[in-house]
């Protein structure tokens, strides 16, 4: 496998095919992380305790709400982000085949598949989530006591598990997103595009965690300069509501086309992740 080819053609067909950014943004949106890479983005989300302690204040009423919108944003993630796989992988297999690859098509196949690449979502999540529990399950029954010693002990546990934890995560993502290429390439099965997935990973190890230090490393990247950039922008307008409600109200329209902008590029950079795993898995299974 040729890592370097690899991201290459990955960077002309995301410049090139900038209709498929709309699948991006959409992924960009509703899922993210398919592939195990590590985003600024997963920085900028508030810890539990703070959300916990915002929520204390609610009534009963608006908490349901809150907890139904949630509940709705999960579902419409699963389906939208799904269904935005599928159509973005074919759209850039096709490219790749040398057909023409229209957003119509590739929002075709994306139905066409859907239910597969959910049931590899499961198949995959629902062991990993398991495993997980039943590496933490030892420190959590020692945090859970209340001891001081115990919960130290338990924190410590925790830390020694969390490089198991990090070497899960990063190789279920992996064997998830090459399985959601085959089952979109090649049409395969839940359990048949695990498999050849797992064969590709396998056989090219060393690029395979090559490309993945790329998309990390992309992804941080671009995280940190947006949440930089938007942060500014936001300070700005706050600073200039305290100033006067029209200066602040006119500092927001940056703010929001800055975010407008950095949505743009992060459904670019959707579309580059897609392709760099589209691009291995064809070279991995010698379809290229």
């Amino acid at each position: 496998m040729n890592a370097r080819r690899i991201l290459a053609r990955a960077v002309e067909m995301a410049w090139r095919h900038k209709r498929l950014w709309l699948f991006g943004v959409l992924l960009a949106i509703f899922s993210g992380g398919y592939d195990g890479r590590i985003t600024g983005q997963a920085l900028q989300r508030a810890p539990a305790g703070e959300l916990t302690g915002q929520l204390e204040g609610l009534s009963p009423e608006w908490i349901l709400v809150i907890a139904l919108f949630v509940l709705f944003w999960i579902a419409l993630s699963i389906v939208v982000g799904h269904w935005a796989t599928g159509a973005l992988i074919g759209s850039l297999n096709d490219i790749e085949e040398g057909r023409v690859s229209g957003l119509s098509a590739g929002a075709r196949t994306g139905l066409a598949r859907f239910w597969t690449l959910l049931g590899i979502t499961l198949a995959i999540a629902i062991p990993t989530a398991l495993v997980a529990l039943i590496l933490l399950a030892p420190a959590i029954g020692l945090v859970i006591t209340g001891e001081r010693i115990l919960t130290a002990l338990g924190i410590g546990l925790a830390c020694l598990v969390l490089p198991a934890l990090v070497v899960l995560w990063v190789g279920t993502s992996l064997l998830l997103v090459l399985a959601q290429v085959a089952a979109v390439v090649v049409g395969t099965g839940v359990f048949a595009s695990i498999r050849s997935a797992w064969q590709v990973i396998r056989d090219n190890l060393g690029a395979i965690l090559l490309l993945w230090l790329v998309n990390t490393a992309a992804g941080c990247g671009w995280g940190c300069l947006g949440a930089l950039i938007l942060g500014a922008a936001v300070a700005a307008a706050v600073a200039g509501f305290l100033v006067s409600p029209v200066l602040g109200a006119a500092l927001l329209v940056p703010a929001f086309i800055i975010f407008m902008l950095f949505l743009i590029g992060s459904g670019g950079l959707e579309v580059f992740y897609k392709a760099v795993w589209t691009l291995a898995y064809r070279q991995g299974r010698r379809l290229a």
